[in-house]
């Protein structure tokens, strides 16, 4: 990891943000760097405040811009920290990097400014993690997670439950000091309970949890079913495009279509493909078929379309047993083409037919499109989750997943000994896993690990 004492420069904004260039600096000389590029009648005063001044970007321009000025210790990083908000072009804000980088500073590497932040004592690593997370988050439901895992929360789950196996260690440890003596600080029956409530709640903190690494790649979710079961005409109406070729005659697709497809809180990689054949007419048909079914089994949910109006199901009762997805969501096509009481017997026929509830669609008016939208929403949500919504649920990486499993092995092992009567070989489980739990908070942990989580930031943050 590069040295903290240096004065490190960076632009931290996105692209177009708000028509605003922002420029980071923090270090030591921050102040003093910021004041070597303002025109020379402005001094800068260690305050925090925002104070207007005029950049030299060289001899013959100067542009106005705001410096918002943080003194240490109240900052982001805990060191002083400059940041020039300025509009100018891309090349204009090139040179003024340039001129930082020629005044006791130098480039901010990857997270470096989060990276401060940690060390200086401002942030745990789990809210280090999750700026990360909060950068890289795709819609409103990763977000949700992630600034739960920012306001503390992870850790200070982790901290109560590594509370209580400190002392259920002390009581078994003062129970062995003093084993001679006829003093029983802790009974068999509620070390045990006292094990048990441990691993019980360490499950339940990996269950309701938000993994990143599940959900920031989009889900796949693929329509399926027989030729001309208004497959293509489902993908446009859900895209709100023409995204797909419809037409009455039967194969009009034979290849893989894939859009993203935005929901309120999540979105995912929708894709049409050919409709499934029970028999090949050549090599095209036998080729699409290939392509589907193996698009179809990878796929993290399938929209099953039957056509509502069809008298005989069989083609598409044996297509349902070539493909395996994880998830189906049965849809019941062109119900506009049926009265609504005959809809209603027909879907009630579909449902006992195939075992399945149906969700009735119509691709022309729009009618149950949005109920449609809602189930994919809460199906990609509740497999990213382990269950439910983000409300509440914690954004963890795979190194709080790995750490917390950890711990929860070692907990069963130690309750194991204390059943078999073995209270020091417990104690050595239950040391084992304070110390999984304690690299989630981050004491003494080991510097490639630090380099690993913070090489996953963008510059600038």
């Amino acid at each position: 990891m590069l040295s903290s004492e240096d004065t490190i420069a960076a632009v931290s904004s996105g692209p177009g943000y708000a028509g605003k260039t922002i420029i980071r600096l923090s270090g030591p000389d921050a102040f003093d760097v910021a004041d070597a590029i303002t025109a020379p009648e402005v001094s800068i005063r260690k305050e925090v405040s925002i104070q207007q001044v005029f950049i030299d970007v060289d001899d013959d321009l100067q542009l106005e811009a705001n410096l918002y000025k943080f003194p240490s210790p109240h900052s982001y990083t805990g060191d002083d920290i400059i940041e020039i908000h300025i509009c100018a072009a891309a090349d204009v804000i090139e040179r003024i990097i340039e001129k930082l980088l020629s005044c006791r500073c130098r480039s901010a590497g990857p997270g470096e400014f989060t990276y401060r932040a940690y060390i200086n004592g401002k942030m745990d690593l789990s809210q280090a993690e999750a700026v990360a997370e909060i950068v890289t988050s795709s819609n409103g439901y990763q977000l949700d997670a992630a600034e739960n895992l920012l306001a503390g929360s992870l850790s200070g789950k982790v901290s109560q439950i590594r509370s209580d196996i400190l002392e259920l260690l002390s009581l078994l440890e003062a129970g062995m000091d003093f084993s001679g003596e006829d003093i029983e600080f802790i009974s068999r029956k509620e070390s045990l309970d006292r094990a048990g409530k441990i691993s019980v709640e360490l499950s339940e903190l990996l269950a309701g949890a938000v993994s990143f690494e599940e959900v920031i790649e989009a889900s796949a979710v693929g329509i399926a079913g027989v030729p001309n079961a208004g497959k293509s005409s489902l993908l446009n109406a859900l895209l709100g495009i023409e995204a797909s070729i419809v037409s009455p005659q039967p194969s009009a697709t034979r290849d893989v279509l894939k859009h993203i497809f935005r929901l309120d809180k999540c979105c995912c990689v929708l894709f049409d493909c050919a409709g499934v054949k029970l028999s090949s007419l050549g090599l095209l048909d036998e080729l699409a078929n290939v392509a589907a079914i193996t698009a179809l089994n990878s796929a993290a949910i399938v929209l099953f379309c039957v056509d509502v109006t069809r008298g005989d199901f069989t083609e598409e009762l044996s297509v349902l047993e070539r493909i395996k997805p994880k998830q189906i969501i049965f849809v019941a096509t062109k119900t506009d083409l049926i009265s609504a009481g005959g809809l209603q017997m027909r879907i009630k026929g579909l449902n006992k037919i195939f075992g399945s509830k149906f969700s009735p669609v119509s691709s022309r008016t729009g009618n149950g499109l949005a109920e449609i939208s809602e189930i994919i929403q809460q199906k990609i949500i509740t497999a990213g989750s382990g269950g439910g919504e983000s409300g509440g649920h914690i954004a963890i990486t795979h190194r709080h997943r790995q750490s917390v499993s950890q711990a929860i092995e070692n907990i069963t092992f130690a309750g194991e000994k204390l059943n078999e009567n073995n209270d020091e070989i417990a104690a050595i489980f239950l040391r084992a896993a304070i110390e999984n739990l304690r690299t989630i908070e981050a004491e003494n942990i080991d510097e490639q690990i630090l380099d690993s989580i913070f090489s996953r930031f963008c510059i600038g943050k």
